[in-house]
């Protein structure tokens, strides 16, 4: 076991080797060594391949994505009400009651009259954007959910009755509890 004197310094073996060009997939040359640490060598790699990548999509989605229409996103909203009344989904309501306005080819905004319904759509978010994305075929498709208290409610459909009005839509409907009324001599509690 020799101990190496502090005088003596260890041998290095350096290999050479030449400089292969890029390869045509794209694949950049390795670069020499220009004083910067690695990492900074790799984030730039990384980031140009990114940008690569983010272009190629922008080409793509530009062909393949059609601009947002009025009366195709009042189809597609309607047919999204429909599945959610079909699966007799609690949020219902508050899409019914929700309205929707474009602001340009690939946003648009879904008005509600509360927090409440804001918060009831939110939670069905990432399934309406699926939906709508796929219905529409707009894979750029944008859309926030705002609070506007000054949002026309329409009116119910049917008006709430009193117990007098009531009996007399059953018996409108219902001739026999009319009848039935008399014979057992009932009276209406206010």
């Amino acid at each position: 076991k020799e101990k190496l004197s502090t005088k003596e310094i260890p041998a290095k073996l350096i290999i050479a080797t030449e400089k292969k060009p890029a390869k045509e997939n794209n694949i950049p040359a390795k670069e020499e060594n220009t004083g910067q640490p690695a990492s900074r060598k790799k984030l730039k790699s990384l980031q140009h391949l990114r940008q690569q990548i983010i272009d190629e999509q922008d080409k793509t989605s530009k062909k393949n994505n059609e601009p947002l229409l009025k009366e195709n996103l009042d189809k597609a909203w309607a047919a999204y009400l429909k599945d959610l009344k079909n699966s007799k989904s609690h949020s219902t309501l508050s899409f019914e009651s929700a309205q929707v306005r474009i602001i340009d080819a690939n946003s648009f905004e879904i008005m509600t009259a509360n927090s409440l319904e804001k918060q009831f759509i939110e939670q069905n978010k990432n399934k309406l954007f699926d939906f709508l994305k796929d219905t529409l075929k707009n894979k750029l498709l944008q859309f926030t959910v705002i609070v506007d208290e000054n949002i026309k409610r329409s009116p119910p459909k049917e008006p709430h009755l009193n117990s007098t009005e009531q009996l007399q839509k059953m018996i409108e409907l219902y001739p026999a509890v009319k009848d039935l009324k008399d014979k057992l001599d009932l009276d209406i509690d206010y």
